[in-house]
């Protein structure tokens, strides 16, 4: 009973009980994996008390998953705070990383597939808005991914991966790109 009346007063406010009962979200992971690691939980299990579902909020309020088994070497760099990153709980990030908003660090979990995993990525890799990094790749030492990439194969050390060639269509009339709200409804 208290456990679910606590679990309800810190996860609807969870950025601000992070910020009072731990300083910050980074020194929050390390507190909830030690106690995790303490009562030897495995990865499957995605709930363990309010601390985990206190954790899992305040990403949420970003619209974001930190995984929390997930193998962070050192907190990365979020120019833009860490909105829309998914990192999955098998990935492994390095130091000094660099991740824009909307990145997807992803596993592939289809046994048998050619890119079963997760992402490892090395040392000070810089990864652009939008990029995906999905699978058992391994993203080389100062890599950098270009915005919206979508990295399935492994990135060499010192690398700049981009999408190229954009195909533009000119048009010969003025187009409209008015945006309509709300959509007339037709009386037959």
């Amino acid at each position: 009973m208290l456990n679910g009346i606590i679990k309800k007063i810190v996860t609807k406010n969870p950025r601000f009980w992070v910020g009072f009962l731990f300083h910050d979200i980074w020194s929050f992971r390390n507190n909830v994996q030690t106690i995790r690691k303490g009562k030897n939980i495995p990865k499957s299990c995605k709930k363990h008390g309010w601390k985990l579902d206190l954790y899992n909020s305040y990403w949420e309020s970003y619209g974001s998953f930190i995984g929390i088994d997930a193998v962070l070497e050192e907190k990365p760099t979020f120019p833009h705070k860490p909105l829309g990153v998914f990192i999955s709980n098998s990935a492994h990030i390095g130091k000094k990383c660099v991740i824009f908003q909307q990145v997807t660090i992803g596993s592939n979990t289809i046994k048998g597939s050619k890119g079963y995993g997760a992402p490892y990525l090395e040392d000070c890799v810089y990864i652009g808005c939008g990029a995906k990094i999905i699978g058992n790749v391994r993203v080389g030492r100062n890599a950098r991914i270009g915005a919206n990439c979508v990295v399935i194969k492994d990135v060499p050390n010192n690398s700049v991966s981009v999408i190229r060639g954009i195909e533009t269509i000119v048009k010969n009339e003025e187009l409209d790109n008015v945006f309509i709200a709300n959509t007339p409804v037709l009386n037959d």
